[in-house]
C-alpha cells in the first residue's frame, strides 16, 4: 500500500514533463516557422530590390561585338533624343516667328516656307516608336564606331577632346598666330666728314639717262603681329557651359562625366572617316557618251528607227529632243564627258551603266528602259577607261565608303544582336512628355523646349 502514492507521483511527474516538452517543442516550431517566414520575406524583398535596381537596369537590350547595351543606357538615350528634338523644334520655331515679324520679302517667304517644312519633318519624328528605335540605333552605331576605331588603333587624347568642346562653344585659345607686318625704319645718322677732307673734283660731266632711283637701305625684318581671330567667349562662360552640359546630362540619367564623351565620339568618328577616306580608290571606271532621254517609249522607238535608217544623225536627234516642246516635250539630249561609274549609276540607273560598259563604241544602242528615272534612253558610247575621280566624285566616294561600312556592320548578325524592343522599356513619364509635345504641335501651341 505505501508504494501506490509513489507510483502516482511518478505518473504525474511524467505527465507534467510530457506537457512541458510539448509546449517547448511547440514554441520551438513557432520560432523556427517565424524565422523561416522572415527569411522568405527577406529573400522576396531582396529579389525584388535586385530585380528593380540591379537586374532590370543592367538587362541587355542589344549586344554589339560582345558588349551589352543596357536598359539604363537606352532609357537615358531616349530622353536625350527627345530633348534634342525639342531643342531643334523650338529653335526653328523661333526663327520662323522672327522672320514673320520682319518686313515681308521674297527671301523671307522662301525661308519661312523652308523652315516650316523642317518643322513638319521634326514634328513627324516626335513619336515614341521613332524616338525609341532611334535611341537604340544611335547607341549601336556608337559601339560599332568605338570598336572599329579600337581595331584600327585610332585614339583621341584628352587635350583633343577638350579642344573639340571649346571650339564647339566658341572658346578660342588666347595664343594668337603671328603674321609679318611692315614696321617703318628710321635710318641711323651718317657720320660728319672731317674738316680736313679734300673736296672731290668733277672731271667729267654726268649724262642723265633718266630719273635716279635711290638704292633701298636695308632695315630690320618685319615684326610679328598677332593675327586677328574670331571673338571668343570668356573662360567663365566656358566653365558655365561645361557645368550646364554636365547638369543636363545628369537630369536625363547620365553620369556628369559622360558629357565629354560626346566630343570624344565625334573625334573618333572624324578620324575613322578620314582613315576610310584615305583608303578610298581615287581612280575608277569612266564613260564618255552622248544620250537622248525620251519621255515615251513610242517616241524613243520612232527615233531609233530613223537613226538606224540614216534619216537622222545622233546630233540632230539631240537637237530635236531639246527643241521640240509642242504639244509636249519629247525628252532631253546631251553630251556627257567622262562620267564616273558611280555617277552614271546614280544619275541614270544600272541599265544605262550596263549598256555603256558592254555596248560597242561609236554605235548607238537600242532603247534602254531606266527604272531609276522612269525614262527611255538611246546612248552613243564614245569611250570608257580608268580615270581619276574629280573632287566632287571623290568626296562622294569617300562618304560612301564610310556609310557602306556602317550599314554592313549594322546588318551583320555576328556583330549586332537586338534582344528587346526599346519601346517596351521607355519610361512612362517620357511617353507622356512625347504625347504632350505632339498635342502642342497639332494645336499650334509653342512646344516646350528642352532643359
Amino acid at each position: 500500500m505505501p508504494n501506490k502514492p509513489i507510483l502516482s507521483q511518478r505518473v504525474l511527474e511524467q505527465h507534467t514533463l510530457s506537457r512541458y516538452e510539448r509546449e517547448r517543442r511547440t514554441r520551438q516550431y513557432v520560432v523556427i516557422g517565424s524565422l523561416i517566414t522572415a527569411v522568405v520575406v527577406f529573400a522576396l524583398i531582396a529579389a525584388y530590390v535586385y530585380q528593380q535596381l540591379i537586374y532590370e537596369p543592367n538587362r541587355a537590350v542589344a549586344i554589339v561585338g560582345g558588349q551589352p547595351i543596357t536598359v539604363t543606357q537606352v532609357q537615358s538615350r531616349e530622353k536625350l533624343e527627345f530633348s534634342n528634338l525639342q531643342y531643334s523644334y523650338s529653335q526653328l520655331a523661333s526663327e520662323v516667328q522672327q522672320l514673320q515679324s520682319q518686313s515681308s520679302s521674297q527671301d523671307n517667304s522662301f525661308l519661312i516656307q523652308y523652315y516650316q517644312q523642317q518643322l513638319q519633318q521634326i514634328g513627324s519624328q516626335a513619336s515614341t516608336d521613332q524616338i525609341a528605335s532611334g535611341a537604340l540605333q544611335a547607341l549601336i552605331d556608337d559601339k560599332l564606331i568605338q570598336q572599329e576605331a579600337a581595331r584600327r588603333g585610332i585614339t583621341v587624347t584628352q587635350a583633343e577632346v577638350q579642344h573639340e568642346f571649346q571650339y564647339s562653344v566658341g572658346y578660342y585659345s588666347p595664343t594668337l598666330t603671328p603674321f609679318p607686318t611692315y614696321t617703318p625704319y628710321t635710318p641711323e645718322p651718317t657720320s660728319t666728314p672731317a674738316a680736313t677732307a679734300t673736296p672731290l673734283t668733277v672731271t667729267q660731266a654726268l649724262t642723265s639717262t633718266g630719273p635716279i632711283t635711290p638704292t633701298p637701305t636695308e632695315g630690320p625684318l618685319p615684326t610679328d603681329t598677332p593675327r586677328l581671330q574670331p571673338t571668343s567667349i570668356t573662360q567663365a562662360q566656358l566653365e558655365q557651359d561645361l557645368q550646364n552640359g554636365q547638369q543636363f546630362y545628369k537630369s536625363i540619367g547620365y553620369p556628369a562625366e559622360d558629357f565629354m564623351q560626346v566630343y570624344e565620339l565625334n573625334l573618333l568618328t572624324k578620324k575613322l572617316q578620314d582613315v576610310m577616306a584615305s583608303e578610298t580608290p581615287t581612280m575608277t571606271q569612266h564613260y564618255k557618251f552622248n544620250y537622248v532621254r525620251f519621255n515615251e517609249v513610242v517616241t524613243a522607238t520612232q527615233y531609233l528607227q530613223w537613226l538606224t535608217t540614216g534619216k537622222i544623225t545622233f546630233d540632230e536627234m539631240i537637237t530635236q529632243a531639246n527643241t521640240i516642246t509642242q504639244p509636249v516635250s519629247i525628252g532631253l539630249g546631251a553630251h556627257d564627258d567622262w562620267t564616273s561609274q558611280a555617277s552614271v549609276t546614280t544619275d541614270y540607273g544600272k541599265a544605262v551603266l550596263a549598256a555603256l560598259e558592254s555596248g560597242p563604241l561609236n554605235k548607238p544602242t537600242g532603247v534602254i528602259t531606266s527604272h531609276l528615272t522612269g525614262a527611255y534612253f538611246i546612248l552613243l558610247p564614245l569611250g570608257r577607261g580608268i580615270r581619276p575621280l574629280n573632287q566632287a566624285d571623290l568626296t562622294a566616294a569617300q562618304q560612301k565608303t564610310y556609310t557602306d561600312w556602317l550599314n554592313a556592320a549594322r546588318a551583320d548578325p555576328n556583330k549586332v544582336q537586338k534582344l528587346i524592343d526599346p519601346l517596351t522599356i521607355m519610361p512612362a513619364a517620357l511617353k507622356n512628355d512625347i504625347t504632350t509635345f505632339q498635342q502642342n504641335i497639332s494645336q499650334g501651341a509653342p512646344a516646350p523646349s528642352s532643359p
